[in-house]
């Protein structure tokens, strides 16, 4: 069923995490480590296809609390890339809340390995410590910190990922701010769509957007190139007049995710608590479950009529199966807030690139026009247009 000759594979490796961030859609914490069996299984069956790239990617819970888990994932890929007679350079990718990068972890990752760290954070201190803490109810925010500041020093790739939730919504240009300065490569702003967005948090993502989105601005105007998503994405879904849908989205054709119990899923965010149920598309020990897969994708595809109406639906991350679950509860359903906020990230980024274009911003040019992936193939580079937008609020808030 893997359709893409690019093969993502996660490996969830615990269940266990020293945090409790209160947003965290995996579920209860507990200790359940991935074996070097399933391990073993879950890379066979990511290499049947002999794919052309491989990444794999370590997540949980948090992958770092158990020491020699890089290792050993790593001796157990090159064996099966031996048995095969694969010469492949795996991508390490490493999701962590940066609290647990010791030496032994900051040496295996840095380079010339390929590695890059994922780095939960979300903003200041005052933003990140009020819903990333600790079993105690502590803040994060320091050790995290440190983290980051280890790997700068040793040269290893990183980004953050900071999380949307209705109690930091109005914040996001401090918190862009802030984490620019520190010199990620990347930021992605994911939103906390199971959240309790009442009125008012609903009402503040347009001002929260809003400001971000001139901190991103600016960001330009100061010679950066920020990848700032959503943002970038809604670049180019200007540029290339649809947005851009990684394969990893488009359920099981180049991502496979692995729970420490050997079921599989389509993506990490879908493992949860490992209980099982209609997300799940076959284990490490019987193979895909081709069926499952093609069910799977039919009702992510099969979205609700309100999006054919709506003059944004070429635009906005409606069909992405994950935030399907998260926003509406089930596949194929669109929740409100979804739409408020890809409305608000539409908006803002087309106020923001049209000044950039008219200022003729050299880095905006450079990103944006001088690479050939961003015009469509006979496409003629254009300037942003501001979409009228109408933010739409649903009964289930």
């Amino acid at each position: 069923m893997l359709a893409s000759r690019k093969m993502e594979l996660c490996l969830v490796v615990d269940h266990d995490c020293n945090l409790r961030c209160r947003y965290c859609y995996t579920g209860r914490k507990r200790r359940q480590p991935m074996s070097e069996d399933v391990m073993r299984r879950a890379l066979a069956l990511a290499l049947e296809r002999d794919p052309e790239w491989l990444s794999v990617t370590l997540f949980g819970g948090e992958p770092l609390l158990h020491a020699g888990r890089l290792e050993a994932v790593e001796r157990l890929t090159q064996e099966q890339l031996a048995a095969r007679g694969l010469e492949l350079a795996p991508r390490w990718l490493l999701d962590t809340n940066g609290t647990l990068l010791d030496d032994a972890a900051l040496a295996w990752l840095a380079p010339p390995r390929q590695a890059r760290v994922f780095v939960s954070l979300d903003g200041p201190a005052a933003v990140h410590d009020r819903l990333r803490v600790d079993a105690h109810g502590q803040g994060s925010h320091a050790r995290a910190l440190a983290g980051v500041h280890r790997l700068r020093a040793r040269g290893i790739a990183f980004e953050f990922v900071a999380v949307i939730d209705p109690g930091n919504v109005a914040e996001l240009g401090e918190s862009l701010s802030f984490l620019l300065e520190l010199g990620a490569e990347r930021v992605t702003f994911q939103p906390n769509l199971r959240g309790e967005w009442t009125d008012a948090a609903i009402d503040a993502i347009g001002r929260g957007v809003d400001v971000a989105a001139g901190v991103w601005a600016r960001a330009f105007r100061q010679g950066a190139s920020p990848v700032v998503e959503p943002f970038h994405r809604k670049v180019l879904s200007h540029l290339l007049g649809g947005a851009p849908c990684p394969a990893r989205c488009q359920i099981a054709t180049s991502e496979l995710a692995v729970a420490p119990s050997g079921r599989l899923y389509p993506c990490a965010e879908m493992v949860g608590e490992d209980a099982g149920g209609e997300l799940v598309i076959g284990s490490v020990f019987e193979g895909v479950d081709e069926a499952r897969v093609l069910a799977l994708r039919r009702r992510a595809l099969h979205r609700e009529p309100t999006c054919d109406n709506c003059d944004l639906r070429r635009r906005c991350q409606h069909d992405c199966a994950c935030r399907q679950l998260a926003s509406g509860g089930g596949l194929g359903r669109i929740g409100g807030v979804l739409c408020e906020l890809e409305a608000a990230f539409i908006a803002a980024t087309d106020r923001a690139s049209e000044a950039l274009y008219g200022e003729r911003c050299r880095a905006f040019f450079d990103l944006y026009y001088g690479r050939s992936w961003a015009i469509a193939p006979g496409a003629r580079p254009r300037p942003p247009e501001v979409a009228p937008v109408r933010l739409r609020r649903s009964d289930d808030g």
